[in-house]
C-alpha cells in the first residue's frame, strides 16, 4: 500500500498534463503565423518524435527519485558543471513558460471580458500576485491542479466532438489534407517546421520533478503516467490545430486564442465560455508551476554553490525562498514588457532553453545507459532520439535568431555566474554586502583589522568573570578544554 501523500500514475498524469496540455491553447496560433496551413503537419511530425522523448523522460523520472530532471541526469553523465548548464537552460524555459502561459491566459479571458490596453498590466498584476502567494507559502495543491487538467481535457474533447459531427466531406478533406501535408514537405522546410513545433510538447520536464512524490514502484508509475500523457496530447493537439487552421468559420485574425474561436464557431457562446474559463485557469496554473520549478532550480544550484547563497535563503516569517521567488517572477515580467506580450516573439524565445534542456537530458540518459551496460534496442532508439532533438535545437539556433540571442545570452550569463560562484571569483564583491553571503562575510570579518571589536574567547572568559558568573566561566573553560582535546587528537592522527 502506497503512502497517502504519494502520487499514483493518474494523478501524476493529470499534474503533468496541466503543464504540457496548456500548449494547445497558444501553439496553433504561433505556428499558424509562421507556417500557415502547414501548422498541423508539423505538430503531427513532431508528435511522432515526442513519443520517444517521452519514454526517456519516464525513465529519468524513475531513475532519479530525488527529482532534478535535466540537472540530475546531466550531472551524472557529464559532471556537475553540465548539471548546472542544464539547470540554467531549464530555468530559461521556465521563465518563458511563465511569460507565455500568463499572457495566453489573459488573452483568452480578454475574448469574453475585454481588457484592451489593460491586458499587459493585468498580466503583470497576476504574476505579482502569484509571486506573493508563493512568497507567503500558498500554492495550489496537486489535487486542484489535476482537477483543472481533467476538466480542461474534457472540454477539449467536447470541442473536438462538437466540431467533428458538424463537418461535411469537403471540410474533412481540408482537415486531412493539412494534417497529411507532411508527406509533401521538402527537407529544409520540414526540418525548420519540425524544430518550431516542439513548442507544442513543452512541459515534459515536469514529470521528472514529481519523482520524489511518485507512488512506488516509480518505474510503473512514471511509465503509465507518460503513456496516458502521450495519448491525451496526441488525441487533442494535432486535431485542434488542424480544426483551427483549416476550417473557414474560425476567425484567423484571433490566432492567439484559436481554441475559443473554434468553440464559438461550432458550439456558440456556451462552448466558448467553457474553453475560456478552463484555458485561463489552467494557463495561470501552468505559469505558477513554472515559477515553482524555477525557484526550486535556483535553490538546488545555490546549494551546490553554482549560484549565490542568497537565492536559497528562506523568509524568516514564512519560511519560503522569497528572493528566488522574486527573481522567477520579475524576469518573466521584464520579458513580457520587453516583447509587449507578442506571442510569436515569446514562442521564438522559448525554443532555445526548451530544446537545449531536451537535448542535454536525452544525451545524458544515453551516457548513463551506456555506462550501466543497458545495451539493446531501447538504447539505440534513444541515440536516434537524441540526434533528432539535437538537430531541432541546432536548426532553431540558426532560424530563430531572437531565441538564440535571448537564450544564448541568458545561458552565457548564467554559466559565468555559476563558474564564478563555484570558484570564488565574486568573494571580494559579495563580502561588502553581508546579506549576499553570510559565510563569506564571516570569513572576511575574521581577517579584517576592524574585527578587533569582536570578542575573542579569552575576552569572553574575562567578561564572564566580571559579571560574577562562576557557572558561565566554568562553561567557557570547559568548551576551551574540549577544543584543545580535539586539536590534540587531530595532531595525533596526522
Amino acid at each position: 500500500m502506497t503512502h497517502p501523500k504519494r502520487l499514483g500514475f493518474l494523478l501524476c498524469w493529470a499534474v503533468v498534463f496541466a503543464d504540457i496540455g496548456t500548449s494547445v491553447y497558444y501553439v496553433p496560433g504561433i505556428l499558424y503565423k509562421e507556417h500557415g496551413p502547414l501548422a498541423p503537419a508539423f505538430v503531427l511530425l513532431t508528435g511522432i518524435a515526442f513519443i520517444f522523448l517521452a519514454e526517456k523522460y519516464a525513465d529519468i523520472a524513475s531513475r532519479y527519485r530525488e527529482g532534478g530532471g535535466v540537472v540530475a541526469v546531466a550531472g551524472e553523465a557529464f559532471g556537475p558543471y553540465a548539471g548546472a548548464l542544464g539547470g540554467i537552460l531549464i530555468t530559461s524555459s521556465y521563465f518563458l513558460t511563465t511569460a507565455i502561459s500568463s499572457v495566453s491566459g489573459l488573452q483568452y479571458l480578454d475574448s469574453v471580458l475585454p481588457l484592451g490596453s489593460l491586458l499587459l498590466p493585468a498580466v503583470v498584476v497576476c504574476l505579482l500576485l502569484l509571486g506573493l502567494l508563493n512568497g507567503i507559502g500558498i500554492r495550489e495543491s496537486a489535487g486542484v491542479t489535476a482537477a483543472a487538467a481533467v476538466i480542461a481535457l474534457i472540454v477539449d474533447m467536447v470541442v473536438i466532438v462538437v466540431v467533428a459531427v458538424q463537418l461535411d466531406a469537403a471540410a474533412w478533406h481540408r482537415v486531412t489534407d493539412e494534417i497529411l501535408a507532411v508527406r509533401d514537405l521538402g527537407l529544409k522546410e520540414g526540418i525548420i517546421g519540425f524544430s518550431g513545433a516542439w513548442l507544442a510538447f513543452s512541459g515534459l520536464e515536469a514529470i521528472s520533478q514529481l519523482s520524489p512524490a511518485m507512488a512506488l514502484p516509480r518505474e510503473r508509475t512514471s511509465n503509465w503516467a507518460m503513456i496516458l500523457l502521450v495519448v491525451a496530447v496526441l488525441l487533442t493537439s494535432p486535431l485542434l490545430t488542424a480544426f483551427s487552421t483549416a476550417l473557414e468559420p474560425v476567425n484567423k485574425h484571433e490566432a492567439d486564442r484559436f481554441i475559443s474561436e473554434l468553440g464559438w464557431a461550432y458550439g456558440g457562446i456556451a462552448l466558448k465560455l467553457s474553453v475560456v474559463m478552463t484555458a485561463s485557469v489552467l494557463l495561470l496554473f501552468a505559469a505558477n508551476t513554472a515559477i515553482i520549478g524555477g525557484y526550486h532550480v535556483f535553490r538546488a544550484l545555490s546549494r551546490q554553490r553554482f549560484l549565490p547563497e542568497v537565492l536559497s535563503r528562506l523568509s524568516p516569517k514564512f519560511g519560503t525562498p522569497h528572493i528566488a521567488i522574486g527573481v522567477t517572477v520579475l524576469v518573466p515580467i521584464a520579458v513580457i514588457l520587453g516583447t509587449r506580450g507578442n506571442m510569436a516573439l515569446l514562442g521564438e524565445m522559448y525554443a532555445f532553453g526548451l530544446l537545449g534542456a531536451f537535448t542535454l537530458s536525452s544525451a545524458g540518459l544515453d551516457v548513463v545507459r551506456w555506462r550501466r551496460k543497458e545495451r539493446g534496442f531501447r538504447m539505440y532508439l534513444g541515440f536516434l532520439t537524441t540526434i533528432t532533438v539535437s538537430v531541432a535545437w541546432v536548426v532553431s539556433l540558426w532560424t530563430k535568431p531572437l531565441a538564440t540571442y535571448f537564450g544564448g545570452g541568458m545561458t552565457l550569463v548564467g554559466v559565468f555566474i555559476a563558474v564564478g560562484v563555484r570558484r570564488g571569483w565574486f568573494e571580494r564583491i559579495s563580502v561588502p554586502i553581508p546579506y549576499l553571503s553570510r559565510r563569506l562575510a564571516e570569513q572576511a570579518a575574521a581577517a579584517h583589522p576592524h574585527a578587533a571589536k569582536i570578542l575573542t574567547l579569552d575576552e569572553a572568559v574575562e567578561l564572564a568573570k566580571r559579571f560574577g558568573s562562576e557557572e558561565s566561566s566554568s562553561f567557557v573553560n570547559g568548551v576551551l578544554d574540549r577544543i584543545a582535546e580535539d586539536l590534540g587528537r587531530l595532531d595525533a592522527d596526522r
